[in-house]
């Protein structure tokens, strides 16, 4: 793929564009795009998402890396997966949804930004004791709900980029935005556009 490719794709229609922040709207517009698609597009042999994010809600990234993981399952022989801008934060665990590395691509310039994601909630200060009881075991189901998640989220980066627990947890211990090279060397990327 290169950028003559990825404007005829456009010009056929089958170029999905997902950016901003990765919340209800983000997945609301991949499934409107790929409806669109669907639409215009009586064979479906390519597609292309080009992947701009600033990062957002573990939630609906999950949902979002389904819908993608889906889409490229049934509905297009071969899904490229396009960085552009930056993708950072719950952005970066979408790619994953191609788990060739060959059919993810980024343009130079574009930066990466991993860290650790982490499941938030407000601290309560409660008096009641039974009530004290409760927020006990909430937070604990968090403290779970935490765990898994990062077991899930760990599990697809290790198996698309083909780097260790270790060598990702580093990168999360120290974030930093990665260049293009940088992040098609740490396996994020496969390749440059060109």
């Amino acid at each position: 793929m290169d950028c003559k490719g990825l404007e005829d794709l456009a010009r056929r229609g089958a170029v999905i564009h997902l950016s901003g922040e990765v919340n209800e709207d983000l997945v609301t517009s991949f499934r409107k795009q790929q409806k669109e698609f669907y639409a215009n597009t009586e064979r479906r042999p390519e597609a292309a998402i080009v992947l701009t994010t600033t990062g957002g809600l573990v939630t609906k990234g999950v949902a979002l890396y389904n819908a993608i993981d889906s889409f490229r399952k049934g509905g297009v022989e071969r899904l490229w997966l396009i960085g552009l801008g930056t993708v950072r934060s719950m952005g970066v665990y979408l790619l994953p949804a191609q788990p060739d590395p060959a059919m993810r691509l980024v343009f130079p310039g574009t930066t990466l930004y991993h860290h650790l994601a982490t499941i938030t909630r407000e601290n309560k200060v409660v008096g009641n004791a039974d009530r004290h009881q409760y927020d006990i075991a909430e937070h604990q189901a968090f403290v779970e709900m935490d765990r898994m998640q990062d077991e899930f989220l760990g599990k697809l980066l290790m198996e698309a980029t083909g780097r260790t627990a270790e060598e990702l947890s580093a990168l999360e211990r120290n974030p930093r935005y990665l260049n293009a090279d940088e992040a098609i060397f740490m396996g994020f990327y496969g390749s440059r556009m060109m």
